[in-house]
């Protein structure tokens, strides 16, 4: 059979399938329809942060360890995939209108629905009442944060005017923080400008007199686009009786604007737009958590769309030299594919790096994970192979057992002679 020739891999679609099909080279996966069996995750991840989206829009965001720092709630659901960090579009001259710029949280069938998964990225492109929507999340190669490019069009003949509105659900714990009603009073929020902060504050620590180091400060922002009103308190936001898919506040002209503590926090960005006919306005919005409030609004500031832009050519490349740096042909296109891009990609951002998935959230190292793991990337990126022996061999005890797993920079671990892992 012949290999496919490399234009031809840029234009035909790869391995279709029933929900989607991998597109350009193999290094995007394409949904056409949101609605797949389960979740349809991308794991986006640099050494220190990262986040799971999924094709409809849901995951969360961590930063350093996906189960012990979780910056925005989260349950596991396979089948509501309903948490995520959002943002709403409402007519306003049709106050009832009102969708969202991925399938969740409002359930809204569109004219066009689109999803790519890319090697660092994912796009949701949709039109639904005349207006298109495209948004690219994406993580800096380096930065504790994630970035969204939002483009919106107005595709009708007719001037428009729309609201939009995110939705940041705030959690700043560990997974295993059952008691939320309790945990969230020690959230607190404060809005500078175009930006909200949000910190916990650190409980206190059995026998000892001195205050425990305070945690990292979480942040929300919005970059070319005037913020009409900031909100915090969820219960305002959503109104009664509670509906994610049509906020209430979202119909009143005047908004409950909040800071502080006691409140159920989230960080909420409410935006008046108004487009001409086929005029379309580009906008950054950009979530994540930084050592102090110092740095948070450094952040928060840097990512214009221009530099936002600039970053997102550095990721994408960054992911397409790893993957070219020694490839695979063979007469199984869909083979190619896997060893090619997502094998190696999912190994360094959703195993090794983010330690994390829609199924399971671990966030600590193993042999049987991490070390193995590595061996992949041998004959592309030797120097993360030998990083992981070294983290690896920090685990192993004199008499040849090792942690089977270990949290970095806790006291975490479990003890193990098992002989594979030993091995």
């Amino acid at each position: 059979m012949a290999l496919p020739l490399e234009s031809d891999l840029q234009t035909r679609p790869l391995c279709p399938g029933t929900h989607g099909q991998f597109e350009k080279d193999g290094s995007e996966y394409v949904i056409k329809d949101p609605r797949t069996p389960m979740p349809w995750i991308n794991v986006i991840a640099n050494e220190r942060y990262g986040l799971v989206l999924s094709q409809a829009g849901g995951g969360f965001s961590w930063l350093d360890n996906c189960q012990l720092e979780r910056l925005t709630r989260w349950e596991q659901d396979l089948v509501q995939d309903r948490q995520g960090r959002f943002v709403y579009v409402q007519d306003v001259e049709s106050e009832s209108a009102i969708w969202s710029t991925t399938y969740q949280p409002t359930l809204q069938e569109a004219k066009t629905d689109e999803i790519r998964h890319g090697l660092g990225y994912s796009n949701f492109r949709r039109e639904i009442n005349g207006i298109e929507t495209s948004q690219t999340v994406f993580v800096p190669l380096t930065d504790t944060c994630e970035v969204w490019i939002l483009k919106v069009t107005n595709m009708t003949a007719r001037s428009r005017k729309l609201r939009l509105a995110t939705y940041v659900d705030w959690h700043l714990g560990g997974v295993g923080e059952f008691h939320r009603e309790f945990h969230r009073l020690f959230v607190e929020t404060r809005t500078v400008s175009a930006v909200q902060l949000a910190w916990k504050h650190p409980g206190l620590v059995e026998n000892k007199r001195a205050q425990p180091e305070a945690g990292p400060t979480g942040f929300h922002a919005v970059n070319g686009l005037d913020v009409t009103a900031w909100m915090s308190n969820k219960a305002a936001f959503l109104g009664r009786p509670a509906r994610l898919d049509s906020p209430a506040s979202l119909e009143k002209s005047e908004f409950a604007k909040g800071n502080g503590r006691w409140e159920d926090p989230i960080a909420s960005a409410i935006s008046d737009l108004s487009l001409e006919p086929g005029q379309t306005v580009a906008f950054t919005i950009i979530v994540g958590a930084a050592d102090d409030a110092t740095e948070a609004l450094r952040l928060a500031s840097k990512y214009t769309l221009e530099t936002a832009s600039s970053e997102l050519r550095g990721v994408t490349e960054y992911w397409d030299s790893i993957c070219r740096e020694a490839s695979v042909e063979t007469d199984d296109p869909a083979l190619d594919v896997m060893v090619n891009y997502w094998l190696r990609y999912q190994t360094i951002a959703g195993r090794m790096v983010g330690r994390c998935a829609y199924y399971q959230q671990g966030g600590a190292f193993g042999f049987r994970d991490q070390l193995q793991d590595s061996l992949a990337l041998l004959p592309i990126v030797p120097e993360k192979t030998k990083k992981q022996l070294i983290i690896n061999a920090e685990a192993t005890y004199e008499d040849g057992g090792v942690r089977h797993w270990w949290h970095p920079n806790t006291n975490m671990f479990a003890e193990s002679r098992h002989s594979d892992t030993c091995l």
